[in-house]
């Protein structure tokens, strides 16, 4: 790999590199912009070199190589063309630069902030101080210039006498019509015999390697960039005997691709050569990063440099000694090597080095991989003598288990797996996987390989790049509503090393401090408390006294261990909040569509309230406002309320989009949004909110909820009622929607209810001591001949488990 650096570091390249040419090289050029259009050529030698008999061409067109008529006085050139001459007495030093400006100075100094030694098209009539190259009888074209698309540059030397010139160096780009090859070409020049001398073979045209740093096949280097040669200046394929050369060399056989010695592209640097650094090595991947007892794993790697060596797969079972493969160029810059199948249990560590033809090398950080054997999140938590930390740090592992908290809960950067489907101590982890997968979702079961690393005193995985920046090692083995239950424990419990990383449920919890500066309160339930986070921007405000329970991860943060809800779901709906009932009705023009809302607070404190408005949008659009005035709940009170909202007789079947807020002096205690169907207004279920036939909040370790279920003739004709029907769902967060629990016959047969008649029928569901714990809804449906489906919402429960 090459960057540029100055003159002054330049001086003594020649001697330090084994393969330094014995003549003038050109070493950089420039084709665009047009006004930065330079020749750079460098003196590779110990001596001054005289420059009075050497000259720079382009004169050369459909292979013509006009440039050597110059010895007969009938070389000629077109407009876009030159031959130049060095002005007598001019010299180059050893290890010296010189810089040909194809147009006047002051163009090439708004270009590049110095400027040249020489110019060809001098503006200024030789009076700026600059040396101007000479022109040797009209050679020098009006608009002498470099083509972009497809030219070459030669510099030559002449002593005028000889019969010949000699080729010094030589670069062609593009489509090669204008490349050189004089075999077979005899001159007779301006010595006394008027015998011609012929010069010997040239590297044909087809088989000429030409500057081609885009693999495009035309310009030689982008807009703003220069093509360069790289040191050590290797004139690499060049064939060093028997050419038309100053010294021997066939100045037309050299490789000039990026395959031979020129630089890719670069910024131009006039005066100074290409310094040569390390490769670079990228995109390093390995896969399988889990790998099976005897399985091989293949290394792939991006390496760049410009006169590359060798790549190398080193790797180690003890990190001490290495053994070393080398790795195949597949495709592009692209490497790849295989570290053997081993058997299980074993760790190996490896890394990929680049080395150059100077010696000059780079390698990665080491990776590492664990041969099949997977370890327990147990074994990971548990070994802690050295107090807190796992004695697993800085280990390679392979761990799987259930996600509890999936990428983008907390972070895009990482997530938590418990190891069995019921949480328990040492048995949850948080995986840190920065690079991807973009998603792990919760109830997935995922395997991970990687490192254990402390991270502030936090135990977690780090999972490894087996694609680096891009894709971690992390596979989803199956994916699924599975939701880990989580450990049913108190507050002050949970302050342990044995609960980090652990899905933990606080019950029947009481708000023990409000939000603090940092975003976190406190719950308790019992002997001690726990610090509760905010950082999933949940919409519940903690009073004091407030009866809530709290769910979530355990972490350790700042000396202190914390728990952190997922969602609001990971809380209790024994708060205040509100319930929108909403009929799935059957509304025709002129008619009406009904919201049911129940408030309840659940709290140990008196909630005040002002108002409680219901916004729609159908058409019709509009504002309802159920409650306006002053009200205070008591604790542990419920209240229900609906709202009768008509339909024009212009407006067609529907669907309306609502949210019904509960406010206070305008700030927002709790809401609700439902989306309604408008059809026919039929029936009415609806369940008691207090008294006989008020169904649990809450039961303990699974257990029976009964309520009440009445439905209501709304219409203004008799409707045969068939079927009422519970329908009993838990909210999943690996699902994250509601999923079906059972379906619970309330009703099934035939009843006749006249207008405004109502029937209550009784309702039970029971669940299991095993059952998932978590909110629970039920919501019904009533089903008459007519056709009405009508749906109540719904009341919660929640089951602690």
């Amino acid at each position: 790999m090459r960057s540029r650096f100055g003159l002054a570091l330049a001086l003594g390249i020649a001697a330090s590199t084994a393969h330094a040419a014995d003549h003038l090289l050109i070493t950089e050029f420039v084709v665009t912009p047009t006004d930065g259009e330079f020749i750079e050529i460098y003196n590779p030698t110990a001596s001054t070199i005289d420059l009075s008999d050497y000259y720079l061409s382009d004169a050369v067109t459909g292979n013509d190589n006009r440039y050597v008529d110059i010895v007969d006085g009938s070389a000629t050139t077109y407009t876009s063309d030159f031959i130049a001459r060095f002005p007598a007495g001019a010299t180059l030093g050893a290890d010296a630069f010189a810089v040909v400006s194809m147009h006047d100075d002051a163009d090439f100094t708004a270009e590049y902030g110095t400027l040249p030694d020489y110019e060809i098209n001098d503006a200024s009539g030789g009076t700026d101080g600059i040396a101007d190259m000479v022109d040797p009888g009209g050679l020098i074209g009006g608009s002498a210039g470099l083509s972009n698309a497809g030219e070459m540059i030669i510099l030559f030397h002449w002593d005028g006498a000889s019969d010949l010139v000699d080729d010094v160096d030589y670069v062609v780009w593009g489509d090669l019509a204008e490349a050189v090859d004089k075999t077979g070409l005899a001159k007779d020049g301006p010595d006394v015999d008027t015998d011609p001398t012929t010069y010997l073979d040239d590297t044909p045209v087809s088989s000429q390697a030409p500057v081609d740093l885009d693999g495009g096949g035309d310009d030689p280097h982008d807009f703003g960039f220069s093509a360069a040669r790289a040191v050590p200046f290797v004139e690499t394929g060049e064939t060093g005997a028997g050419g038309n050369g100053l010294t021997g060399h066939d100045e037309t056989s050299e490789d000039l691709t990026v395959l031979g010695n020129w630089s890719v592209h670069a910024a131009p640097s006039p005066g100074t050569a290409d310094a040569d650094v390390p490769p670079v090595i990228s995109a390093l991947a390995y896969s399988p990063c889990i790998p099976e007892a005897g399985e091989l794993v293949t290394v792939t790697a991006d390496v760049v440099d410009d006169d590359l060596d060798t790549v190398s797969l080193l790797y180690s079972l003890d990190g001490v000694v290495f053994d070393t493969t080398a790795m195949v160029n597949t495709v592009g810059d692209t490497y790849s090597g295989d570290v053997p199948g081993l058997p299980a249990g074993l760790t190996v560590d490896f890394k990929v080095e680049a080395v150059d033809l100077t010696g000059l090398s780079d390698d990665t950080w080491l990776y590492s991989y664990a041969v099949e054997t997977f370890t327990s999140i147990t074994t990971i938590q548990s070994d802690t003598t050295l107090g807190g930390g796992s004695n697993l740090a800085g280990t390679a592992v392979n761990v799987a288990g259930y996600v509890t908290a999936g990428s983008g809960t907390f972070s895009d950067s990482y997530f938590y797996i418990a190891e069995n489907a019921t949480a328990s101590p040492w048995k949850g982890i948080k995986v840190f996987a920065p690079s991807g997968p973009a998603v792990v979702a919760e109830g997935d079961w995922v395997e991970v390989g990687g490192e254990v690393f402390e991270y502030y005193d936090e135990t977690e995985v780090i999972a490894g790049e087996d694609i680096e920046d891009t894709h971690d090692c992390v596979t989803v083995v199956s994916s699924g509503a599975v939701d880990v239950k989580p450990m049913l424990m108190n507050a002050g419990g949970v302050n342990k090393e044995a609960f980090e990383g652990v899905l933990v449920n606080i019950n029947d919890g009481t708000v023990a401090d409000t939000i603090n500066v940092f975003g976190g309160w406190r719950v308790t339930n019992g002997a001690g408390s726990a610090l509760v986070t905010t950082m999933t921007g949940y919409d519940y405000v903690p009073a004091l006294g407030d009866a809530v329970d709290v769910g979530g991860v355990v972490s350790y943060a700042f000396g202190t261990f914390r728990i952190n809800p997922r969602d609001i779901a990971d809380l209790d709906e024994t708060a205040f909040n509100i319930e929108v009932v909403q009929l799935d009705d059957v509304v025709g023009p002129g008619d009406t569509w009904n919201e049911y809302v129940t408030i309840t607070n659940g709290t140990t404190s008196a909630v005040s309230f002002d108002g409680v408005d219901l916004d729609y949008v159908g058409p019709p659009t509009g504002t309802y406002s159920h409650f306006s005035g002053s009200a205070l709940f008591p604790p542990m009170y419920a209240f229900s309320t609906g709202a009768t909202i008509p339909i024009p007789g212009s407006v067609p079947p529907t669907t309306f989009e609502t949210s019904t807020v509960v406010s206070d002096g305008g700030v927002e205690l709790a809401s609700d949004d439902e989306t309604v169907v408008a059809l026919v207004t039929g029936a009415q279920i609806s369940v008691p909110t207090s008294g006989a036939g008020t169904p649990a909040r809450k039961i303990i370790g699974g257990g029976t909820v009964s309520w009440d279920a009445e439905v209501t003739n709304t219409g203004t004709v008799s409707q045969t009622l068939t079927d009422v029907t519970a329908h009993v769902e838990r909210w999943s967060h690996a699902a994250g929607d509601w999923v079906s629990v059972e379906d619970v016959v309330v009703f099934s047969g035939s009843e006749v209810l006249a207008p405004a008649a109502s029937v209550t029928y009784p309702a039970s569901t029971t669940l299991a001591a095993g059952d998932p714990g978590g909110r629970y809804r039920v919501r019904h449906s009533a089903t008459f001949v007519s056709g009405i489906d009508s749906q109540t919402a719904l009341f919660h429960f929640r089951n602690d488990s």
